[in-house]
């Protein structure tokens, strides 16, 4: 994925370096360790509100950070969330969350509608990524619904979920062919 984190205009370098130094400064008097080359890896100051940059203006800055790729899938017309997938929670997994705790929080996440049937939930090891899946199927009235599902994938080592994939449509329920 590409990197989605602008390069700082350079009338804003100056306030970049006096930002991580602030932050390096109050590291110290935290008693905690501050790399200010790495934080300036995945830290940036940037204009807010529209802003230009330019040098020698006053000007409000937002701070931002890159930690992690994320993707979110939206539906177009109504807004609902499809997926979503955090990069940084879906290393490092283990089975360390027990398989009914890390379920419990994939129905939280999936808040599953009445309808749903949980068809699977289990620890998987997929090449270097360990990780709890759940995933629902959509049954109406006994006839599963093809190709609709809830999916959470839960990293145990930090009891955390990192991907939801939701597909839910309501099915016209209705009268079949031979009686039309």
């Amino acid at each position: 994925m590409a990197d989605a984190t602008p390069a700082a205009p350079a009338p804003l370098d100056s306030a970049n370096t006096w930002y991580l130094a602030l932050l390096e400064r109050e590291a110290a008097l935290a008693g905690k360790d501050f790399d200010a080359a790495e934080a300036a890896e995945w830290l940036l100051l940037s204009p807010a509100g529209g802003q230009t940059a330019s040098a020698g203006a006053p000007m409000t800055l937002a701070v931002n950070s890159r930690l992690s790729d994320c993707s979110v899938r939206l539906n177009a017309r109504s807004g609902e969330t499809l997926s979503w997938y955090l990069d940084v929670l879906a290393t490092g997994g283990s089975e360390a969350m027990p398989a009914d705790q890390a379920l419990a929080l994939a129905i939280e996440v999936a808040q599953p509608p009445d309808d749903a049937v949980l068809a699977s939930s289990a620890y998987e090891t997929m090449a270097d990524r360990c990780f709890f899946r759940a995933r629902w199927d959509h049954v109406v009235g006994g006839i599963p619904v093809e190709g609709d599902y809830i999916e959470v994938l839960i990293n145990g080592q930090h009891r955390k979920a990192f991907a939801l994939s939701r597909i839910w449509r309501q099915p016209r329920v209705g009268k079949g062919a031979q009686e039309l």
